[in-house]
């Protein structure tokens, strides 16, 4: 009896040069909120899937009036490489926030979740930009904030692209947050510190001398 090899074969799909495991659904649960607890309904969601320099939108939904999404997508089949971005898009009022970098082992039982999740309103943001100037002769190795809970860019998992620190971050208006800093030294001696940056009620300039 003749074999059709294909039956025997991965069922797969590719979309735009990505290739999705079409035997696997993950599921991405969500809930946003406002600055005061509230839920926000109808706002916009999307998964994207990022592989071999491609990216497809997914899957996209609006909230429920509890600030609830669910969604149903097919996995990405590279296990490595394959990223996953969940995305809650500007939708007038409220600001965008992206959770980026997120892998198929960031999902338990083939769901992850984002609960309570804050969109603060546009009018309450603005920015911090880093100028860097080397004093040292060593080199930024990176460069962040902690305590900024009005990040547009959260990432799950460190990100393998960004071969340059970020020195331009989204903040809230009338806010101090942690610029935190790593840099080598012509040695090769990496040390990490901190600085408590205070920002205003517009965008905010500050000096790094590392």
């Amino acid at each position: 009896m003749r074999k059709i090899l294909l039956l025997a074969m991965p069922l797969l799909f590719l979309s735009c040069g990505v290739e999705y495991d079409a035997e696997t659904r993950l599921v991405s649960e969500t809930r946003i909120v406002d600055k005061l607890g509230n839920p926000i309904g109808g706002q916009p969601v999307e998964v994207w899937v990022s592989d071999n320099g491609a990216s497809d939108m997914i899957s996209n939904t609006v909230t429920n009036a509890n600030g609830e999404s669910l969604l149903i997508f097919p996995a990405p089949n590279d296990l490595e490489n394959g990223r996953i971005e969940i995305r809650f898009p500007q939708n007038g009022a409220f600001q965008e926030k992206r959770f980026m970098e997120i892998k198929r082992a960031d999902f338990t039982d083939y769901k992850y979740t984002l609960n309570n999740v804050v969109l603060y309103p546009l009018e309450d943001l603005t920015y911090l930009l880093v100028d860097l100037f080397n004093t040292s002769g060593g080199t930024l190795t990176a460069l962040y904030l902690e305590n900024n809970s009005a990040a547009d860019f959260v990432y799950v998992n460190e990100s393998a692209e960004q071969s340059e620190p970020q020195t331009y971050f989204q903040v809230l208006k009338n806010s101090t947050v942690d610029l935190v800093y790593t840099v080598r030294s012509p040695g090769g001696v990496e040390s990490t510190q901190s600085v408590a940056v205070p920002v205003g009620n517009t965008s905010t300039s500050y000096t790094l001398n590392y």
